[in-house]
C-alpha cells in the first residue's frame, strides 16, 4: 500500500520510495504476457492550495511474448510523468495505491513488440524475417487477380 503521512507533508514536502509486488496490479497472467517483478515508485508530494499533489514516475518490468515473431522477451515498462491532485484532504493519511496502479495500467502497451522495426514471420512458410529472408515472394510467378484486371480495356 501506498500511503502518504499528511501532517508531515504540512511541515515539509515528500519524498516516497518503494516498490509494490505485482500483485498489486491485479493483471492476471497470460500466455502473451506476465508480471514477475515489483512495480518501484519514486514519488513527490507536497501541499498545493489545500490539497495534496503527487507527482513521479512508476516502472516495472513485464515478460512478453512479440506479436509479429513471437520471441520471448523482458521489456520495461514506465510512466515517468505521474501527476495526481487531490483536493480538500482531511484524513491525516492518503492511500494513493489504486491511482498509482492506474497510472501504471495506462503505460502497459496493447501489443507487445520485442522491437519497433520487427519484421515478423512470413506468413507462407513461418521463417522469421528478423534472422533470414524466405523465398516465398520469389516462388510467386504469374499473374494475379490485379494483373488481370489491369489488362483489362474498357
Amino acid at each position: 500500500m501506498i500511503k502518504i503521512n499528511v501532517l508531515q507533508l504540512e511541515r515539509q514536502e515528500l519524498d516516497i520510495s518503494g516498490t509494490e509486488g505485482h500483485a498489486f496490479l491485479e493483471i492476471e497472467d497470460t500466455e502473451l504476457v506476465q508480471f514477475k517483478d515489483n512495480v518501484s515508485y519514486q514519488l513527490h508530494a507536497s501541499l498545493v492550495n489545500r490539497g495534496v499533489l503527487v507527482a513521479g514516475s512508476v516502472k516495472t518490468a513485464i515478460h512478453c511474448v512479440c506479436g509479429r515473431c513471437v520471441k520471448e522477451f523482458k521489456q520495461t515498462v514506465e510512466n515517468a510523468s505521474v501527476c495526481r491532485y487531490y483536493e480538500d484532504v482531511t484524513e491525516p493519511e492518503l492511500d494513493i495505491t489504486e491511482d498509482i496502479r492506474e497510472e501504471m495500467l495506462i503505460s502497459i502497451p496493447i501489443n507487445y513488440l520485442c522491437d519497433e522495426n520487427c519484421q515478423g514471420l512470413c506468413p507462407q512458410c513461418g521463417v522469421d524475417l528478423n534472422k533470414k529472408k524466405c523465398k516465398c515472394h520469389e516462388k510467386k510467378t504469374g499473374s494475379d487477380a490485379w494483373t488481370a484486371l489491369d489488362s483489362l480495356k474498357l
